[in-house]
């Protein structure tokens, strides 16, 4: 029994050194449990990666509710096709806690990368869903950094589908969510679909930096995340054909306590080739904490300005100012003395709201220490600035000469002058139109879902003042509705047909051959009233049956009702809701049975005897192949009917005779396994 025990022992040590000591390849479960493969914790599988490699493409699978490890570090070789999967077990909801090692740049740090083709993914079902929380529960020394990336070979690693969040009370925030740690020449780093902080508790400085060092470009992908930071969302220097797309940016820097002298969405500088940033949402609207910070949605400074540097702006949705705020404030911003780049503005929301700041403040504009040169084009954009307290704040507030500025089919709005451009106050739109700019915009207050949603309000549909200069290369809106061809609207939401009727239900009752449709509506809009359109399941088009005038206008709950005495067979109604300006909506659609038949039959034809013309009835009780063939009291064939399938239902052929001599003669139809044979009359 001692020899067995010793010879397991052996097996199972000699199995776990193999484990550890040859290429990876396939799934591990960390930890292992009674899985095929695994190690005991994500720090061992790490240090097995790193030291033997791999051998084809590698999963960690975390297989525990909480899972503690002590920091760690990618190191290995990996490849497209070789590449590792960090993720929670299918059906696993998983929380990570790490320890810090030491600062290596930016701080203390959990998981670091030196090599890449790695990939954390919080989805335990393949999905969208968020399944991982990264954290930490060590309190000192504070860990800053969750993830950060410390090598120019660190490409192609991606964080997606997880929530990175401290979850320990009396723990300081996580300083940054995840850095390039200030160094150049990183390709391929995404962050997608992740949440960063919490409104409770955002991160204390930056959400995401990809941060570039030595004049040299990082390339990354930032799409779809949920940020909440006290100092910017996303920070970058040295960046070349970047998306920043898709996301929701709070900036928090009261509950963060941030204490730099900047608040930014964005800040982009070192900008090189093609940058989109499109359909995000920048909210700037808690009170700045440092004496002489300054909030700007989206800042820029000193970017590249050749023809091919292009930072594309487009449907963005950017709300700047707390009513409590002192300091300076802009929706874009440029703060640098160097060239801010080749700006193509289009389709944005921008409002800077009334704040008790005696500073100048701009929509779209320079800080006071932004005199470098720039080139905008602003086309199809809602530019609103409320700030009543100083005379320069302005919608567009480009000072220095050197700036450039090709502005048209604009909504500009502003409390105080409308435009400060290269030294010159325009009062208002008049006026400023004088020098050929903005002569196909508009200047007027505008109503939005609310004051935190800059949605535009459904009653603006059909407000001619916000249509817009349709663009081939925009398409869609901020939340990917499409935009119309013709008369698309002016900033990032693009405003849909308010729905006229809404329905509250359809439904349909039958008592013998009677069929009752029965129908309530929750509110109308300029409802005339709903056409009742009928559909056989033989040939699958709808006719108008009749019709219910509608109640125009009214918020109140309204019942309708409609009865018609129909045939046997398989119908489908629908209703189609008419406003009184012709436009119309339709219902979805109830389907109807009526005396279906549960057997094949065939019926005597009518007339019998007949000249030349007679009807042979059938019935089908489920989808059947049906011919119908008429032959000679002698046995031949003289006619095919009917051949092809046919529905369930009562069906009707029509047979002429006016070729055929008088007679008998017999027709017989043939479905499935069913043979029916009968008799009829020619009399001429």
């Amino acid at each position: 029994m001692k020899r067995l025990i010793l010879v397991l022992f052996v097996l199972f040590n000699l199995s776990s050194t193999n484990l550890f000591s040859q290429a990876l390849s396939g799934d591990y479960f960390i930890p292992q449990g009674a899985n095929p493969k695994g190690f005991p914790t994500l720090s061992d599988a790490v240090t097995s990666i790193n030291t033997n490699g791999v051998a084809g493409a590698v999963t960690f699978l975390l297989d525990a509710d909480t899972l503690r490890e002590n920091s760690f570090v990618f190191s290995a070789t990996l490849s497209a096709d070789s590449s590792l999967t960090i993720k929670p077990a299918p059906g696993r909801n998983v929380v990570l806690f790490v320890s810090s090692s030491a600062s290596v740049g930016n701080g203390p740090f959990m998981i670091g990368f030196t090599k890449g083709y790695v990939t954390f993914d919080g989805s335990n079902n393949g999905t969208s869903s968020r399944n991982l929380i990264v954290s930490t529960e060590q309190i000192a020394p504070v860990v800053d950094l969750p993830f950060t990336l410390n090598h120019a070979d660190a490409d192609n690693v991606v964080l997606k589908n997880l929530i990175i969040k401290n979850v320990i009370e009396g723990q300081t925030n996580f300083r940054y969510g995840a850095v390039i740690n200030d160094l150049g020449g990183v390709t391929g780093f995404k962050v997608e679909n992740c949440q960063i902080g919490t409104p409770e508790r955002p991160v204390r400085r930056d959400a995401l930096a990809p941060w570039g060092g030595g004049a040299t470009a990082n390339q990354f992908s930032i799409v779809n995340n949920q940020l909440y930071c006290g100092t910017r969302g996303v920070a970058t220097i040295y960046l070349t054909n970047s998306e920043i797309i898709g996301n929701e940016i709070n900036i928090l820097p009261t509950t963060a306590a941030a204490t730099d002298a900047y608040n930014h969405g964005m800040y982009i500088t070192g900008h090189t080739g093609s940058l989109l940033i499109h359909d995000n949402v920048i909210n700037c609207i808690e009170k700045t904490v440092n004496a002489s910070s300054y909030l700007i949605g989206i800042a820029f400074a000193g970017n590249g300005g050749a023809e091919t540097d292009i930072i594309s702006v487009v449907n963005n949705m950017i709300n700047i100012g707390a009513a409590n705020e002192t300091r300076y404030a802009y929706g874009i911003g440029m703060r640098s003395t160097q060239v801010m780049g080749n700006l193509k503005v289009y389709y944005n929301t921008i409002v800077l709201n009334n704040t008790a700041s005696t500073f100048a403040s701009h929509a779209i504009g320079n800080h006071t220490n932004g005199t470098g040169a720039v080139n905008i084009d602003l086309q199809n954009n809602i530019l609103i600035n409320n700030h009543a307290g100083n005379v320069g704040s302005s919608a567009i507030g480009l000072t220095p000469a050197t700036s450039v500025l090709s502005s048209n089919h604009n909504l500009l709005y502003a409390n105080q002058n409308l435009v400060n451009y290269q030294g010159t106050l325009y009062a208002n739109l008049a006026a400023w139109q004088v020098t050929t700019q903005d002569i196909n915009s508009v200047s007027k207050q505008v109503t939005f879902v609310s004051a935190t949603d800059l949605h535009l309000a459904e009653s603006l549909y059909g407000d001619a003042d916000f249509y817009a200069l349709p663009m081939v290369a925009v398409t869609t809106d901020i939340d990917g509705d499409l935009r119309h061809l013709v008369s698309p609207y002016k900033g990032a939401d693009e405003l849909i047909d308010p729905v006229p009727v809404e329905f509250a239900s359809f439904t349909s009752s039958l008592n013998g051959n009677v069929v009752t449709l029965n129908w309530t509506t929750a509110s109308e809009t300029n409802n005339a009233g709903f056409e009742i359109e009928k559909s056989s399941a033989v040939n699958g088009n709808f006719e108008k049956i009749g019709f219910v005038k509608g109640f125009g206008t009214t918020a109140n709950v309204q019942t309708y009702s409609y009865s018609e005495t129909a045939d046997n067979g398989s119908f489908v109604y629908r209703l189609k809701q008419i406003d009184f300006d012709g436009k119309y909506n339709y219902s979805n659609e109830v389907k109807v049975d009526i005396g279906l038949p549960t057997e094949f039959t065939l019926s005597q034809n009518y007339p019998n005897p007949f000249n030349p013309n007679t009807s042979i009835q059938f019935t089908v009780p489920e989808l059947s192949h049906v011919r119908l063939d008429v032959y000679s009291i002698t046995g031949e064939l003289v006619s095919t009917l009917v051949n092809e399938v046919k529905e369930i239902g009562s069906h009707n052929v029509l047979f002429n005779a006016s070729s055929l001599s008088s007679g008998v003669y017999i027709y017989r139809m043939t479905a499935g396994n069913v043979v029916i044979t009968k008799k009829m009359n020619l009399l001429k």
